[in-house]
């Protein structure tokens, strides 16, 4: 799931909406919001919009042209640029938790989300779960000097200068205000052992037992919240609590050996309901300004196909 966590956690997750959309006194026009809609709110995943991430720790890009199984992911090694194309086998989360209904939603089922517009502002919610998505859209002129300005600000080492981009590109920036769960549409189901019916009681035995039972109860050693598996690897956990009083299991493995990707290093998260223990992806709620290091562009169809060449000169 590592490629698939990392384009996710650029962004959130990739969301999809009805493509109904009403206006109120936007300052686009409605042809700037049917590209956006286009680019973004894709019906059948054909989006067309390109993440570039930027930090200290990690520089990442995204492309998303099109077709869903084309999704291209590139990391900075320091030296050059390696691309990836999503794997096959690699997927989202298939459903995803509605905490007003308290029922787990298919993301491909008959759920729409309402989508409106004020101003430069997109309204909506995260699919099937009533948690509100906002989408705050600046349009470029890429002649104009404000754009050479965004464009100056990546990685020159993607010479994405040196790219004859559209007349107008738009940038768009994301807010969700609540954390999001999702998992596979059908999970592995850990059944706790007797006695244990809340995180409270859970420890690090008790962690081995129910998700590493292989090795319960001779071939493990722990301290506190740490414990070390007879295969050599290693983990730390805590019990953490979502915005909305949720509660998770967090498991990370710690980097026993020299990883080639650090970003392999991603936690993982379980959580407990109806006696069982599931695993589940978490989408942390964040803010305009939790992105400043990220930016999200879309654009015509046609121009994702060119950025794809691009990328691969490299």
């Amino acid at each position: 799931m590592l490629h698939n966590r990392i384009a996710l956690a650029l962004f959130g997750a990739a969301l999809t909406f009805s493509s109904s959309v009403s206006f109120a006194a936007a300052s686009l026009t409605p042809a700037d919001w049917k590209i956006i809609q286009e680019g973004i709110l894709e019906d059948d995943g054909a989006a067309y919009y390109l993440d570039i991430y930027n930090t200290y720790e990690l520089t990442a890009v995204t492309l998303v042209a099109g077709d869903p199984e084309q999704l291209l992911i590139g990391y900075d090694r320091g030296d050059q640029w390696t691309f990836n194309k999503l794997p096959k086998g690699d997927h989202i989360p298939a459903e995803c938790w509605n905490p007003k209904s308290n029922v787990w939603v298919a993301e491909d089922g008959d759920s729409r989300a309402k989508v409106t517009v004020e101003g430069n502002i997109m309204h909506t919610e995260y699919t099937g779960t009533g948690v509100p998505i906002d989408m705050r859209v600046t349009a470029y002129n890429t002649r104009d000097k404000a754009w050479q300005k965004l464009v100056a600000k990546w990685p020159q080492s993607l010479q994405l200068s040196a790219v004859t981009w559209p007349d107008k590109v738009y940038r768009v920036e994301m807010s969700q205000a609540q954390d999001v769960l999702c998992r596979d549409q059908d999970p592995n189901l850990y059944p706790l052992p007797k006695g244990i019916t809340a995180f409270a009681q859970f420890d690090s035995p008790t962690i081995v037992q129910i998700l590493f039972e292989d090795f319960f109860p001779r071939n493990f050693a722990f301290s506190g919240n740490r414990f070390s598996l007879g295969d050599g690897l290693a983990y730390q956990w805590e019990i953490i609590t979502l915005s909305d009083g949720v509660q998770l299991l967090e498991l990370m493995q710690e980097d026993a050996m020299e990883m080639e990707e650090e970003m392999e290093q991603v936690p993982e998260y379980y959580l407990l309901q109806n006696g069982q223990l599931f695993a589940v992806e978490l989408y942390s709620k964040f803010n305009y300004e939790d992105q400043t290091n990220n930016t999200r562009l879309t654009f015509t169809g046609k121009f994702g196909e060119t950025l794809r060449q691009h990328f691969k000169r490299l």
